[in-house]
């Protein structure tokens, strides 16, 4: 369940304290009953863990029965359930448990109560324990190891440690929400105090997260059954084509969790999981078990047909075959709809995967921070140096002396990356440096997501100011605000924001050279996963160059995309930023960026 740190109840695992953490969202998910994390339900960690898992449970010469100490949520579980036997998923939240129960009832599984310091562990093949150790004090980790002596063949853990190799392992802590990585350590069961015995030692799978890596270790405890597991085969399927399928707009084939729908996103942990197909032979088929599947979803991957070589058609493209017509990924929702002619929206390219690609399935993700009740008087703007040009000076100057009960942060280049890398880790900072640095507004779009969603606040464009105090435009109660071109008779305004992408928009883009928002706010988690996604799909032969490619890949296409499906459950309100912010002070934009972004016709997304 890792995570990044959150306030929480300390030096206590009873079910009342984990009830606790669920009931108030302490791991994210706040529009689910039980969420037990983005180690849980990000695509990032998830879909390489499952595909090493499977493949070490593929190595038994016959289903192995399993134990699943702190299941949680079982997002996970669900995923490898297909090749167990008997399957016992414990933990410690009756409702919890209770829960599951109903939504898994299809899967065959013994959810039960279960507290690892004081029960007696299930005979078992297989023991996982993901994520819970780094939760545990030392005493409590070593409680639980004695109890689980001789109960299980092999022992899956998986843990959240530091990057850094020497880092000091073991270092104790109270039980509860937090874990170790907050303070440089993790837990390692083969070092002092624990010292585990083992017969065996595997790392099956190292997944990076918030500057730490989610490590999986299985230790053979059981010499005849280490044996026969390595003496067992893996399957073979290294002539085997494993992709994922990307849509014209860069999103991803996905699969909503409960419902009938095929859909495509950037993909959502909360709306659906992307789908990986594989290509044996002549055949491509999803690389999933149905049977794992809610039905509807299962019958809706039966009725699809995949369909390569279709004339007209680029090389290495296929199209979604469904009954007389074919799927299309209609940009403005997230469903794919069927079409009976095939144009540029009704055409998936692959996205060839190897075995470390998996953790890049969705790009990278922001972390779910905890939404904020209100938005802070934070007034920020962004230039590439400190020192402004002198057209613009008088403006910032007026904004700053209409707002006295602001706070006004200028931020410039150098501090940028500093900012993303203290906030989000290294692997985002990357995702923000890989933006070709003459799209300099490209940079501007994601910085401005990533700091309002961490700070909250007010950001306005640096050639933008307001036409009132902002006491007058953002009220108390007020969570995010939106606004579109419309009508406005500003300049050219009426025609803004109209796009092919949001033909089905009424009154196209959102405007974004403003943001405000509280801190947190899920609207912006969305923008920020499109945008990152984005740049991991980035191919200059369908995104383009020059300035439609910036406002596709991280301006106001990607961020109307983004929120457009969320507005009937987050909250927000419109208003008019026409009449009540000023959209430019200025006339001539050139002379605050010489190299604009719309002259460029170089690529966006620089290279790996």
């Amino acid at each position: 369940m890792s995570h990044p740190p959150k306030d929480g109840a300390e030096g206590d695992t009873t079910p009342a304290t984990f009830e606790q953490i669920y009931r108030d969202h302490l791991w994210g998910g706040d529009d689910h009953a039980f969420f037990s994390g983005s180690g849980s339900h990000s695509p990032t960690i998830v879909a390489p863990y499952v595909e090493a898992v499977r493949a070490f449970l593929r190595r038994f010469d016959h289903p192995p029965s399993v134990v699943d100490l702190g299941c949680g949520d079982f997002n996970v579980g669900s995923q490898i359930r297909d090749l167990c036997g008997h399957y016992t998923a414990c933990d410690v939240v009756p409702d919890l448990i209770e829960y599951n129960r109903r939504r898994f009832a299809a899967l065959d599984v013994d959810f039960r109560l279960h507290d690892l310091r004081s029960d007696t562990v299930p005979v078992c093949d297989v023991l996982f324990i993901r994520q819970v150790l780094q939760h545990l004090s030392n005493a409590d980790i070593a409680q639980g190891l004695e109890r689980l002596q001789g109960r299980c063949r092999f022992l899956v853990v998986t843990e959240h440690v530091p990057a850094r190799v020497d880092f000091p392992p073991n270092q104790d802590k109270p039980s509860g929400a937090s874990i170790r990585v907050d303070f440089g350590s993790g837990v390692v069961l083969t070092e002092t105090p624990f010292d585990l015995a083992r017969e065996s030692e595997e790392v099956l799978c190292e997944v990076p997260e918030y500057d730490g890596i989610v490590r999986t270790i299985a230790y053979g405890l059981d010499r005849e059954a280490v044996a026969r597991l390595h003496l067992a085969p893996a399957r073979s399927t290294s002539s085997d084509e494993v992709f994922v399928l990307v849509s014209h707009h860069g999103s991803l084939v996905t699969l909503t969790p409960e419902g009938s729908l095929l859909s495509h996103s950037m993909p959502d942990r909360d709306y659906g999981e992307p789908i990986v197909f594989r290509k044996s032979g002549d055949r491509i088929h999803p690389e999933v078990t149905l049977s794992c599947l809610h039905p509807e979803q299962a019958a809706a991957l039966a009725r699809i047909d995949i369909v390569e070589g279709i004339p007209g058609t680029p090389h290495g493209t296929v199209a979604l075959r469904h009954g007389e017509g074919v799927l299309s990924a209609e940009p403005a929702t997230r469903d794919l709809v069927p079409r009976t002619a095939i144009s540029d929206w009704e055409i998936f390219r692959k996205r060839h995967l190897k075995r470390a690609d998996l953790a890049s399935l969705s790009g990278l993700r922001a972390p779910s921070w905890r939404r904020g009740q209100a938005i802070p008087r934070l007034l920020h703007q962004t230039y590439p140096t400190a020192t402004v040009p002198d057209i613009i000076a008088p403006s910032i100057a007026a904004l700053r002396a209409r707002h006295p009960d602001y706070s006004y942060r200028l931020w410039t280049d150098d501090e940028i990356p500093d900012f993303i890398h203290d906030h989000y880790g290294r692997a985002i900072r990357d995702a923000y440096l890989r933006i070709n640095p003459v799209y300099g507004a490209a940079r501007a779009d994601l910085f401005r997501y990533l700091m309002v969603y961490r700070l909250g606040g007010v950001y306005l464009d640096i050639k933008s100011s307001t036409a009132k105090p902002l006491t007058d435009v953002v009220r108390p109660d007020d969570q995010y605000l939106l606004s579109q071109w419309g009508d406005s008779g500003v300049g050219g305004a009426r025609w803004w924001g109209e796009h092919p992408e949001l033909y089905n928009v009424p009154g196209g883009e959102f405007q974004q050279w403003f943001v405000i928002s509280t801190p947190g706010h899920v609207l912006l988690e969305r923008v920020i996963n499109r945008v990152l996604a984005n740049i991991e799909t980035y191919d200059p032969r369908y995104s383009g160059v020059g300035k439609m490619a910036v406002v596709r890949l991280t301006g106001p296409i990607a961020y109307t995309l983004a929120i457009l499906p969320e507005l009937s459950q987050a909250p927000h309100r419109w208003f008019d930023a026409n009449h009540e912010l000023i959209y430019s002070s200025i006339e001539r934009h050139g002379v605050l960026f010489p190299s604009h972004y719309s002259v460029q016709d170089q690529p966006v997304i620089l290279a790996k």
